[in-house]
């Protein structure tokens, strides 16, 4: 196997031609630290990451990295949370924003009461985010290796 080396355009060019939350799993040393490709620290689910990296596109798409002790996983969010944080819940990870939804609508319907909801908002948010974790965490497992350039 050659020792290829990436940089994270190039990664990005390749999973914005695969399906829609494709995943890839990348070795640290066949690529650069994100920072150093001009990437901003961000905050997504965890899933055992240590930092997670985001490269902003000019149409609000990014790459998100997640950053591991030996290697990284690297996705395209549809919607980047920079640039609409509302927009990438529904689109790249609804599951948060629907337990939430269907959590304050139960927290509300058994609570009657602004707090009830809101607590129901948040165990809801809670539960689709554990969801969100086992799809991501599932389907990095099987992540697709980078293709030589």
């Amino acid at each position: 196997m050659r020792n290829v080396i990436s940089t994270w355009a190039q990664i990005a060019v390749h999973l914005s031609n695969q399906p829609a939350h494709s995943c890839m799993k990348i070795e640290k040393r066949r690529v650069e630290h994100p920072q150093a490709a001009g990437m901003g620290r961000s905050i997504g689910l965890p899933i055992g990451q240590f930092a997670d990296w985001r490269m902003r596109f000019p149409n609000c798409h990014g790459l998100h990295v997640r950053e591991f002790t030996d290697h990284y996983t690297a996705h395209i969010d549809q919607v980047n949370p920079g640039c609409d944080l509302p927009g990438h819940v529904v689109t790249d990870v609804p599951v948060v924003g629907g337990g939430a939804a269907v959590g304050a609508l139960v927290g509300l319907i058994l609570g009657e009461s602004a707090g009830a909801m809101l607590v129901g908002a948040v165990i809801g948010g809670l539960v689709g985010a554990s969801v969100a974790v086992a799809k991501e965490t599932a389907a990095c497992a099987v992540a697709q290796k980078p293709q030589p350039v």
